[in-house]
């Protein structure tokens, strides 16, 4: 019974300590995926192929496993990186990778 309860005990602590769920993607991150992104993200221009083994899909890939996803990324948007990207082309990424 000891056992039982300390094998549960364990897996419980390493389930609360590898999650993601909560974490919330850093400025650096925002960057490099808008970096990465760029030509499929730009006001009034989209490359309509986005391959799928791209650098742009593993930074969207890394952000969209977060809280609140690419929709965090948006929020962080300053006004002149909103005249710059589009909010929509930017919430369509997940779809496209």
């Amino acid at each position: 019974m000891f056992y039982g309860k300390s094998a549960i005990f364990i897996l419980l602590v390493c389930a609360i300590t590898t999650s993601c769920v909560g974490m919330l993607c850093t400025p650096k991150q925002k960057d490099k995926l808008l970096y990465e992104c760029r030509p499929w993200i730009k006001q009034g221009f989209n490359k309509y192929h986005l391959p799928k083994d791209s650098t742009c899909c593993e930074e969207v890939t890394k952000v969209s496993n977060m809280y609140m996803g690419m929709h965090y990324i948006v929020l962080m948007l300053s006004p002149n990186e909103r005249k710059i990207y589009s909010v929509g082309n930017i919430l369509k990424l997940t779809n496209r990778c």
